[in-house]
């Protein structure tokens, strides 16, 4: 095998297959040793925390004088001591300083993930006080920046400001989640050693070290309170995947922010807000209004909001336009309705709305979903009412021609909520990915369900689920993935086993883990 294709090959590896490439023989582990290019990326997560510094230490000797770590991924674990965290970084940081690296090998990507924490959440925020520092550290450089916390991050300062810091950043991703809060802050020494945005593109004039009122947040929310100059808007270019949970930035007073490059944008219990003050009171904040112009994201291809402030009258623009959001492919709504009311208010559907008895739609909808969604694929519902999401389903289903997945998990059909169902899953294209569970699905939703292209299909916790009408979407044999787990009336040793024949992957029965800690409980309750 050619050498420079071993390399490649070797270079898709994750670490402990490497290392097991190495043990393969002498060649092979020369071969690895000696190639720097496959040691600039470093993932930091084992739970023996003694050996955490020999092995950074030995990764960076693997690297050439004047190469640099491309990508750290630090996974803390919770034996981990309450210093093991700040000791790495501190000794990462100064290694990474006394490399005379050049500038295009500097660290790019840096992502910290802490799912839990076995010391408290005062030792939890010195740990993320140590991780910001070191962020800032190499802010001039990092393409991406992913931080996950076990609590809900609080940043006292404005999504423009923060983008502002980091001026070539590509993708953002901060994930908290409930629980205490976590302060997101600057380092002290920040402001004395401040790198220019200079990626940032302005509408006006306007600091673009973002040192100006404008963007520098709340701590000079104060000065110039006298100043009615109207706000500018500023725009970032590079930015294409925008990830925030469990997150809340402090009010800006500028216009919502222009991402025209944005590709992915996920806010899960979010607060990004701008001023709407029109008049010289600048401490007036309306948090329905985003702090993100998201009439202007032609680029758009994946949309989740649940539980997010985003302000719905500043996306009324794009759906009475026309112009949509032409790239859009993947939406994930939950918790509130997001733009579904808007969207049947303007295609002129009635509250009381219901399937016509014929099936024929006899007159065009005021609002055409195809114009504005033109390129959709996938539809998640979670967590919302359940008629107001069947009826946006049923409107609007036979526009939805290029949908493949659809996902209504945990939405509760009745008498009510399933005429729409049923009347939606017959003028829907025929899908490949339908999940169902925890719908309560009776056979005759089932029933409606087109077989010609369905591969996955999930319908656990749904009690009514009869054989025979499930047989018929098994029996051309495309399914791939079948969940049944709850079935109770699919029980027979029969009724599986000729599933099982037709299936690729069969899901029947309740993880034993699962039913045993269910056991365990039951029986303490008792």
């Amino acid at each position: 095998m050619p050498f420079e294709i071993f390399i490649d090959i070797v270079s898709l590896l994750d670490t402990p297959t490497r290392v097991r490439c190495m043990g393969v023989c002498s060649s092979w582990r020369q071969a690895i040793l000696n190639t720097p290019r496959l040691w600039n990326n470093l993932s930091l997560n084992a739970y023996n925390h003694q050996k955490l510094l020999t092995k950074a230490k030995y990764w960076l000797d693997r690297l050439e004088p004047d190469q640099q770590l491309h990508t750290l991924n630090i996974s803390p674990s919770p034996i981990w001591p309450p210093s093991t965290v700040r000791n790495l970084l501190t000794f990462l940081a100064d290694k990474l300083a006394t490399r005379k690296a050049a500038p295009n090998t500097c660290l790019r990507s840096f992502s910290f993930h802490q799912a839990g924490t076995s010391h408290g959440i005062g030792v939890t925020r010195k740990t993320f006080a140590d991780v910001i520092a070191f962020a800032y550290s190499h802010r001039a450089n990092l393409f991406n920046l992913e931080l996950q916390l076990p609590g809900f991050i609080t940043c006292w300062m404005t999504l423009p400001t923060l983008l502002a810091d980091f001026p070539l950043l590509n993708g953002l991703k901060l994930q908290g989640s409930r629980g205490q809060h976590i302060t997101f802050k600057k380092p002290e020494d920040f402001s004395r050693n401040r790198v220019p945005s200079s990626t940032a593109t302005h509408s006006g004039s306007g600091s673009p070290d973002g040192n100006s009122p404008s963007t520098s947040g709340h701590s000079q929310s104060n000065s110039n309170s006298l100043d009615v100059s109207p706000p500018v808007q500023k725009v970032w270019d590079q930015l294409e995947t925008l990830f925030i949970h469990c997150t809340s930035f402090m009010p800006s007073e500028e216009l919502p922010l222009g991402l025209p490059s944005l590709r992915s944008l996920s806010l899960i219990t979010t607060v990004i807000t701008a001023s709407t003050s029109g008049s010289g009171v600048r401490d007036i904040f309306d948090l329905g209004v985003p702090g993100i112009d998201f009439t202007h994201l032609s680029k758009l291809e994946n949309l989740e909001f649940s539980g997010a402030s985003i302000g719905e009258e500043q996306w009324e623009p794009v759906w009475r336009t026309g112009g949509g959001l032409p790239r859009l492919k993947r939406v994930r709504f939950g918790v509130q309705p997001h733009f579904i009311p808007a969207l049947l208010e303007l295609a002129n559907i009635s509250p009381d709305w219901s399937p016509p008895q014929d099936e024929v739609i006899h007159e065009p909808l005021r609002t055409e979903i195809a114009a504005v969604l033109p390129e959709l694929e996938l539809i998640s519902l979670s967590s919302l009412d359940s008629r107001i999401s069947y009826k946006f389903v049923a409107v609007f289903g036979h526009q939805f021609t290029k949908l493949e997945s659809l996902s209504v998990a945990g939405l509760q059909l009745d008498s009510d909520t399933e005429p729409l169902m049923v009347y939606a899953l017959r003028h829907l294209p025929a899908l490949v990915n339908l999940n169902l569970g925890s719908t309560n699905a009776s056979p005759g939703v089932i029933e409606a369900i087109k077989p010609g292209r369905l591969e996955y299909l999930k319908l656990a916790n749904c009690p009514r689920v009869t054989f025979w009408p499930l047989s018929s979407l098994v029996a051309p044999k495309n399914l791939h993935f079948l969940d049944i787990r709850g079935c109770h009336l699919i029980s027979t040793r029969e009724m599986l086993e000729w599933l099982a024949r037709r299936v690729t992957s069969f899901v029947w029965q309740e993880d034993q883990d699962y039913l045993a800690r269910r056991a365990t409980r039951r029986l303490f309750l008792d």
